[in-house]
């Protein structure tokens, strides 16, 4: 091969490795200072052993069940009961205290049960209802002390944007989702709502390649910051309480396609620093795709560990007057809890 030729092939070769190199470019993630990639989270622990069974008293829940811890009681609330839809039990022996909310279009009862809001200051629980579209408020020691108790409205929503589910921070303002409509359908994202006046102000960060959001959401006062884990997205963000980027926290299988094939985080608690949510990262093609194990980061969203549940996780929610984890599982076992302490050893 001659000289020119030779020098022609050079540069011919590294033409085609130009082209390939720029073509490649737009799909490499590049992280700033406010992004981390975890490549690995294999430090697995598995738990199962400690896992604590709880037998609510004398009321069979459907998979719908969701539980809600006060400082008190736990109230369980079931969408596909045909009776009762909230239950309140005692925290240390889980024996019914009260039933209430009968399922039904009269009076004092619920049509379409939605979601329920704690607030603790008033001893009270806000009980959404989407068929009467109002919200109820129920005093809990007068649930649990009058059968007839009957609940007042606390707000009228038919023609109100509103959270579909919130947490309170003082007796007027509350963190939460709402459904935000874009032009391919609607996004969860997370907003300020004033609960008494109604105005609501969705959080301002939103994520440039996430073209539909679905998410889950906690919230901290004591550390300052909300969490989104998204449902079919390798990725958690961490924002600070006026919507402003912390972190974004991708996992290995991140990529910002449009999907709802995989199913990735579940439910998401902020227990004291630590952030805590269920991870499935499996096909929903598969048959099961629900969590079976929890991810455990710092509060700046560094990995710690992953526990093994071994058990189908339907929901996870955070006790902090008790400081533990409950679970609803879809397994041998329908609800157990574990305490935080054993976690962090």
């Amino acid at each position: 091969m001659g000289n020119k030729t030779f020098d022609n092939y050079i540069k011919t070769e590294y033409c085609i490795f130009l082209l390939i190199f720029f073509l490649t470019l737009p799909n490499c993630k590049q992280y700033s200072e406010k992004e981390k990639q975890h490549k690995s989270r294999d430090n697995i622990i598995n738990i199962q052993n400690l896992l604590r069974e709880i037998r609510f008293d004398s009321v069979y829940f459907s998979n719908f069940a969701k539980i809600y811890p006060t400082r008190k009681h736990l109230i369980v609330s079931d969408y596909k009961s045909l009776t009762n839809h909230i239950y309140l039990f005692d925290k240390t022996n889980f024996k019914l205290l009260a039933e209430t909310a009968p399922h039904g279009q009269g009076p004092n009862e619920i049509t379409n049960l939605g979601h329920i809001a704690v607030n603790e200051q008033e001893n009270a629980f806000y009980v959404t209802d989407h068929g009467k579209q109002k919200i109820f408020a129920y005093h809990s020691d007068s649930v649990i002390m009058n059968s007839s108790y009957k609940p007042a409205v606390k707000l009228n929503i038919k023609e109100q944007q509103f959270p579909n589910e919130y947490i309170f921070v003082n007796d007027s303002i509350c963190f939460g989702t709402i459904m935000e409509p874009t032009n391919s359908g609607f996004d969860i994202v997370t907003a300020k709502w004033n609960i008494n006046s109604g105005e609501i102000s969705p959080m301002k960060y939103k994520h440039p390649e996430i073209k539909r959001k679905r998410i889950s959401f906690a919230f901290s006062k004591e550390q300052e910051i909300y969490v989104e884990c998204y449902n079919h997205h390798d990725l958690f963000t961490i924002c600070d309480l006026e919507g402003n980027l912390k972190y974004n926290i991708y996992g290995k299988k991140w990529d910002n396609r449009m999907s709802n094939e995989t199913r990735y985080f579940g439910n998401v608690a902020i227990c004291n620093d630590m952030i805590i949510a269920s991870y499935s990262g499996k096909s929903r093609l598969s048959g099961n795709s629900l969590p079976s194990e929890i991810l455990v980061f710092e509060v700046d969203g560094d990995y710690i560990k992953t526990l093994e549940v071994g058990y189908n996780i339907v929901g996870l929610y955070h006790d902090r007057y008790l400081n533990r984890i409950i679970f609803h599982l879809d397994d041998a076992m329908q609800f157990a809890y574990i305490d935080l302490d054993e976690i962090v050893k």
